[in-house]
């Protein structure tokens, strides 16, 4: 709706702006080995602040994926029928594990 400057970069009234979010999740800077399986990256969030927006599968704002509710519902789901249909356990001589049930 008005002109703007972003970063040193000016953007005119009116144009059309892509952010390639392909290339954001794939820095370096929050993602170490961009192209390697690491689901542990998720458990230690150094700033939560500015990995909030480094990472955005739904996007974020007004304008965000308004499917971001049903794909998380249909995720929890999918994950209490395979906990329904399997049984899990720990092998015999495996320590016992305590549970933190902090949510």
């Amino acid at each position: 709706t008005e002109d703007e400057e972003i970063g040193g970069v000016f953007i005119p009234k009116g144009s059309v702006v892509n952010i390639p979010v392909y290339n954001i999740h794939r820095m370096e800077k929050y993602f170490p080995n961009p192209e390697e399986f690491m689901p542990d990256r998720w458990l230690d969030q150094k700033d939560e602040q500015e990995m909030s927006y480094a990472y955005m599968p739904f996007s974020h704002g007004s304008r965000n994926c308004i499917g971001t509710r049903f794909a998380i519902m249909e995720l929890k789901v999918l994950l209490s029928m395979i906990i329904s249909r399997y049984e899990f356990s720990l092998p015999a001589d495996h320590p016992p594990v305590s549970i933190d049930q902090r949510f």
